[in-house]
């Protein structure tokens, strides 16, 4: 614990007001970024449980950039980046599967969270690196409050009245069912 405080010290002190501005604007640079880790992990699953291709949307508006990797067609637009879909044929799955391509989005988010943490704890980095981290890590914790709680949660294209519903209450949904 003392360890864990010693190296965490430098961002309440005087002098650390440019690390927290720095994790601040990490936070904004990373949030699109966790938003495709989260969808990737949405994606890779579906590709393997669906054999069809699967479509990634992230942002709102025009794509700017669009391609193909192993079945998954990306599509990415740079308004609105920390909104993502997932789209894939899951008529053919059972309840199980369903359940695992849900979660997989969130277990996705919590591996890249835990990645940062140790990565901070586990080397020697600069102070400036560290911030930067503290960045991803709370960049990828919101990705995963935001779609594991479950409540809907406001579309990227501002159709759907009610909004587009989050992992946790598609989860919540198919659990019900039983």
């Amino acid at each position: 614990m003392a360890i864990l405080t010693s190296e965490l010290s430098v961002f309440f002190e005087t002098n650390g007001i440019p690390w927290i501005i720095l994790a601040w604007l990490s936070i904004y640079v990373f949030r699109p970024i966790a938003t495709i880790v989260h969808e990737m992990g949405h994606a890779l699953l579906a590709r393997v449980l669906t054999k069809e291709n699967v479509r990634i949307r992230i942002g709102a508006g025009e794509n700017i950039f669009k391609f193909k990797l192993m079945r998954i067609e990306v599509e990415i637009s740079f308004k609105k980046m920390i909104h993502g879909h997932t789209a894939f044929n899951g008529n053919i799955l059972s309840k199980m599967q369903t359940l695992l391509v849900l979660v997989s989005g969130p277990l996705s988010s919590i591996i890249a969270l835990a990645v940062g943490i140790l990565t901070i704890y586990q080397t020697k980095l600069f102070t400036a690196l560290d911030a930067v981290l503290v960045g991803w890590i709370c960049s990828n914790l919101l990705c995963f409050l935001r779609n594991i709680l479950p409540f809907y949660l406001q579309g990227a294209d501002q159709k759907h009245s009610k909004g587009v519903p989050s992992d946790g209450l598609q989860i919540y949904w198919l659990l019900r069912k039983s």
